[in-house]
């Protein structure tokens, strides 16, 4: 019995600091970096990260699929260079 509360404990303290950890890391919070952009850039992780399991969801991949994903990574990649440069 005291082994399963203790695991039960162990495993309730590694998942709270990794919670903890998680929520206090701010990406892109530089100096130079405006809020206006850093939404920006979320957006369009989340555009990137939508288009990925749209077109992974049957476990298929095609060209036209491929193309998409990788203008949405390449207009990405622009917006973080955008906001470092600027």
């Amino acid at each position: 019995m005291k082994f399963g509360t203790v695991a039960l404990a162990a495993a309730a303290i590694a998942l709270m600091s990794g919670v903890a950890s998680a929520a206090s890391v701010k990406p892109y919070h530089h100096k130079g970096i405006t809020a206006k952009e850093r939404v920006a850039i979320a957006r369009s992780q989340a555009h990137v990260n939508a288009l990925k399991r749209r077109a992974w969801a049957d476990g298929k991949l095609t060209a036209s699929e491929r193309q998409k994903i990788r203008t949405a990574e390449n207009y990405h990649n622009h917006l973080v260079s955008k906001a470092h440069r600027g």
